[in-house]
């Protein structure tokens, strides 16, 4: 499957049922899913909806959220464009950290740089989203990506197990 097939947009409202479509395909949550307070990119083929990403934001911290592609099109890129292109939606919208809390994809965002990281460790405003408050189970993993290469920024970031040190320290 070549880029040229696949078309990424922004979802809109009226693809709130293609994108719980899409989510129940792979058991994902979807009962906050809502186009105006997240951000869905939504990966068709040919007209037809194939994969879809979200995006959470709180100031400069993101929670990423309902990563789904259709069985027929898993292992054949799809999602590995999908992702990158949000995580280009994610810097361009001014997310320095990106979380996120999966029972089944911890080795997939480990493999893409995520660290997994304690729950207590994320802002405040991500741990009070839906997701983090009861939607996804208690026993899964919490992961977070810092995003490297913000414009003017060259500070040295503390990662995974550093950060949680740091983080302890502070409180």
């Amino acid at each position: 499957m070549t880029d040229e097939e696949l078309s990424i947009r922004l979802a809109s409202a009226g693809d709130e049922p293609t994108l719980r479509a899409l989510l129940a395909t792979g058991s994902l949550f979807s009962a906050d899913l809502s186009t105006a307070r997240q951000e869905y990119l939504l990966v068709e083929r040919a007209g037809k909806p194939v994969g879809c990403i979200g995006l959470e934001r709180a100031g400069e911290s993101g929670l990423l959220r309902s990563f789904a592609v259709a069985p027929e099109h898993q292992a054949r890129g799809v999602g590995t464009l999908l992702f990158a292109r949000m995580l280009a939606l994610a810097r361009e919208r001014g997310v320095r950290g990106l979380y996120l809390l999966t029972a089944t994809a911890e080795r997939y965002f480990l493999a893409r740089g995520f660290e997994r990281i304690d729950r207590w460790a994320v802002p405040a405003a991500i741990a009070s989203t839906e997701e983090f408050r009861g939607s996804c189970c208690a026993t899964a993993a919490c992961l977070m990506l810092l995003l490297e290469g913000m414009e003017g920024d060259s500070r040295p970031r503390p990662r995974g197990q550093e950060l949680t040190e740091l983080l302890k320290g502070a409180t």
